[in-house]
Order: C-alpha cells, then structure tokens, then sequence
C-alpha cells in the first residue's frame, strides 16, 4: 500500500524536512547543516526515512524523491 502512495506524497509534497546543525569536536563552531527529511502521512502520521525510503529506492522513485529533497532544502536556503 505504501508504494502506490509514495508518488502521491512525491506529487502532494507531503515531506518535510528538519535541519540540524552538526557541531565541530575541535572548536565547537557550528559547521554544517543537515537536511532530515520526513513523511507527513495522512493516516500513519510523520514516518521516519527508515519507514519508506528502502521502498521508494525498490520501486525507482528514490531520484523524484531525492530531486524533491534538494530543490526544498535549495528554496528553503535562500529565506
């Protein structure tokens, strides 16, 4: 059931993604961001990359996904 619902989040843009910073051991300076992506199911709730990103990789839709990922995190960069 989720195969056929992974497009419609694709097309729906039912991801979110989350940011965090990841922390230099040396000096403590923030140094980079890392863009954590959830789905915003509509029945199951928020679903962790562990819960569909396995199945969107077997069905061929991990590219939309990952294109999805990049062009949020670009937009989201320039706010």
């Amino acid at each position: 059931m989720l195969a056929t619902e992974i497009r419609q989040a694709i097309d729906q843009h039912q991801q979110t993604l989350y940011y965090q910073l990841k922390i230099s051991m040396i000096d403590g300076q923030a140094r980079e961001v890392e863009a954590l992506t959830r789905w915003e199911h509509l029945k199951r709730g928020l679903l962790s990359p562990d819960q569909f990103i396995r199945l969107a990789e077997q069905i061929r839709l991990i590219r939309a996904f990952s294109c999805w990922v990049l062009q949020s995190a670009l937009r989201q960069s320039k706010i």
